[in-house]
């Protein structure tokens, strides 16, 4: 059973789930295959890019897939999942498994007096800019790296605009994140 995730067209992720109803919620799209039928189940807050992603996965397999949609699903579809179960239907999508969430690093742009982020996709240790500000997400951590080429204004800027941020994010999550600042 995969979770599928359209984050945009070079960022997209199947990731391996419990084969369990309970696995699935409402926030995305699964594929579950059994007996080889293939189904794609379509939560109701997934996207577009996700179902056709999902379709387009098993497409290569050539095979057609039965397209699922939350809360109309048949009975076949129950009994190749081993029976209906209660699953996440909250807009937020639930904490993942240690296992099934993967590092993101982000490097703090700043172009023009703006600032912005860019994720850094199949990342290695060679990406870290000795003259950028680089946000390694690790979920229970962030790592603020700080280049040693970065003017000092800078860097006392961007700490205080990560306080900021974290703050904000507390209010949305309300588990404790750890926040390691690099110099």
């Amino acid at each position: 059973m995969l979770q599928v995730k359209y984050y945009s067209h070079f960022n997209i992720k199947a990731i391996q789930v419990e084969f369990s109803p309970s696995s699935l919620n409402s926030n995305n799209v699964f594929i579950v295959c059994s007996n080889s039928v293939y189904f794609v189940w379509c939560g109701k807050a997934s996207t577009g890019d996700e179902r056709e992603t999902a379709k387009s996965l098993i497409t290569g397999f050539k095979k057609d897939p039965e397209i699922v949609i939350e809360s109309q699903e048949k009975e076949n579809f129950w009994k190749a999942l081993g029976g209906k179960q209660a699953y996440y239907t909250d807009k937020r999508p639930p904490v993942l498994s240690q296992s099934a969430q993967i590092a993101r690093l982000f490097e703090v742009l700043n172009e023009n007096g703006k600032s912005s982020f860019q994720e850094i996709f199949e990342f290695s240790q060679e990406d870290l800019n000795t003259n950028e500000i680089m946000i390694l997400d690790v979920w229970e951590a962030l790592f603020v790296w700080i280049g040693s080429g970065i003017y000092h204004a800078y860097s006392i800027f961007y700490l205080e605009f990560f306080k900021c941020l974290l703050i904000y994010f507390a209010k949305l999550q309300p588990k404790k994140i750890w926040t390691i600042l690099i110099k």
